[in-house]
């Protein structure tokens, strides 16, 4: 068995048994300019129109998201992370849907573009991460949710989540 970072989405729940999420990590609308973010305002809504190009990962809960909230927006998918930064650095896109910890680990890697995006939280919306397990192993699922129910409620992954990806206003 391994443990990864996976998100949950609907799709990947028909192929095998998701155990309940151990952690929600924030998603947010990131544009290429603060110009961007004055024309929005708070209000995801306003990029549901079909002018707007909205990237996102292939299969994902950002995809999912997109899909669900934007339908009038031209969807763009990308395979890699990489790609979908790019696409929007390059204005192939007008924004990217991302979680928290993605905008974290590109601004380490490239600090010079702080100011060239705008990350805009969406609201109670969340990136659920937990541990898929095979539909023909109820035990280890059960097992598993025991554990993670402890350690979720003692916020222990949330600090250790918190030490590798410190918090900071980017999100």
């Amino acid at each position: 068995m391994s443990i990864g970072y996976i998100s949950r989405t609907w799709k990947r729940a028909q192929t095998v048994n998701f155990t309940i999420p151990y952690l929600r990590i924030p998603l947010l609308l990131m544009v290429q300019s603060t110009d961007d973010a004055k024309v929005i305002h708070g209000k995801i809504e306003r990029m549901n129109n079909a002018n707007v190009t909205i990237g996102v990962l292939s299969n994902s809960v950002f995809s999912d998201f997109a899909s669900d909230k934007l339908p009038k927006a031209h969807k763009v998918n990308f395979r890699y992370r990489g790609e979908l930064l790019e696409a929007l650095q390059e204005k192939k896109v007008n924004a990217i849907i991302v979680d928290g910890d993605l905008l974290k680990e590109f601004y380490r890697e490239h600090p010079e573009q702080i100011i060239a995006f705008t990350p805009i939280p969406i609201e109670n919306y969340f990136d659920p991460i937990a541990i898929p397990v095979s539909y023909n192993n109820p035990k280890l699922h059960a097992w598993l949710n025991v554990i993670l129910d402890t350690l979720v409620h003692t916020k222990t992954i949330q600090r250790d989540h918190d030490q590798y990806f410190p918090k900071g206003d980017l999100t």
